[in-house]
């Protein structure tokens, strides 16, 4: 069993199950988490296709696992979930892990090449600190007009 960041998992015992995270990926993920005023080097991250999450989640206990995109979510799920339907809500129960939250959200590559999938990331990061902590502020922008 391999993890591509050990540590020894926060207070929350959180797992982020995600597959092929690039470099821009886990900076990302890191911004998201400082959010939601998560620590990042106390989570897991695993690859669902290089670990056997069922020995990592008995080895780790964790409290939350966040499947990150649909690899990440079949794996936790187990099976082929709808990405769309399985996020909405609060975190999920897991017929293969039973104990630990799952907080089922897009893979952050998808919010770095889709846009739209951004505020849904955030939001479902927040999950982990339970529904109050999802919030969504619209943000402050300005309109530029081009000198001609």
């Amino acid at each position: 069993m391999t993890t591509s960041k050990p540590s020894e998992c926060g207070p929350n015992k959180i797992i982020v199950v995600m597959d092929k995270p690039g470099r821009n990926a886990h900076k990302l993920v890191k911004i998201i988490t400082k959010h939601h005023g998560l620590d990042y080097n106390k989570m897991d991250f695993i690859d669902p296709t290089d670990n056997d999450i069922g020995m990592v989640v008995e080895m780790l206990e964790p409290n939350i696992i966040e499947a990150m995109g649909k690899t990440a979510s079949d794996a936790v799920m187990g099976g082929s979930t709808a990405l769309a339907k399985a996020r909405v809500g609060p975190p999920k129960e897991s017929p293969l892990f039973p104990g630990p939250k799952v907080v089922v959200t897009y893979h952050p590559a998808m919010a770095l090449r889709q846009g739209s999938a951004f505020p849904d990331l955030i939001a479902d990061f927040g999950k982990i600190n339970g529904p109050e902590a999802v919030k969504w502020l619209e943000p402050e922008y300005e309109v530029v007009h081009a000198q001609e």
